[in-house]
């Protein structure tokens, strides 16, 4: 599935993309999971039915907006509890495109470089900058403004998960942490 959607995003073009990010995201599957996932959507990336009262009964709920024009998000920090599923429900009112993306402990600064490194990509746009790295644990493509995600994970040990933008710079200083207790 990651050899399709690179290609499909290579060579199909935004509208086939789209495209299939809408019949993936109609259908929940296992496949259509990795579909999502594979073109940079994330298993929730795209908008979701759940309300956030349903999310609620299974998730510890982290609300994060990025603010406007400052590039940055409007909590620095969050606190949950380790081994128990979390979903952040992500706002973009700016007018400039934002992400937001979890990654694993003490990944930060490679996920950063690793974002940068993607501005020189030609598909980098198409990835929404995101990095196909394994301490990528959530993520979401770029918003638009008035645009909502809503990214689920779970922090499986205690620890400190870095969240950021991959817009290309923006992680320098659109980020925050959430301690894993």
């Amino acid at each position: 599935i990651p050899v399709v959607a690179q290609n499909l995003t290579a060579f199909g073009g935004p509208a086939a993309v789209d495209a299939i990010k809408t019949a993936a995201a109609a259908k929940a599957s296992p496949v259509s999971t990795a579909i999502l996932k594979s073109l940079g959507a994330g298993p929730a990336g795209t908008a979701t039915e759940e309300t956030e009262e349903q999310l609620a009964k299974t998730h510890q709920i982290l609300k994060v907006k990025s603010t406007i024009g400052t590039l940055m998000y409007d909590v620095k920090e969050f606190t949950v509890t380790a081994g128990k599923p979390v979903a952040i429900i992500y706002e973009n009112p700016d007018a400039l495109q934002h992400n937001i993306i979890v990654g694993t402990p003490g990944s930060y600064e490679k996920l950063g470089a690793a974002a940068d490194k993607m501005m020189t990509d030609p598909n980098g746009l198409g990835k929404s900058y995101v990095p196909d790295l394994p301490e990528v644990l959530a993520r979401c493509k770029l918003l638009d403004s008035g645009k909502k995600a809503v990214l689920k994970f779970t922090p499986e040990k205690p620890g400190d998960y870095p969240f950021l933008c991959t817009f290309p710079a923006h992680w320098r200083i659109m980020h925050g942490v959430i301690k894993a207790k």
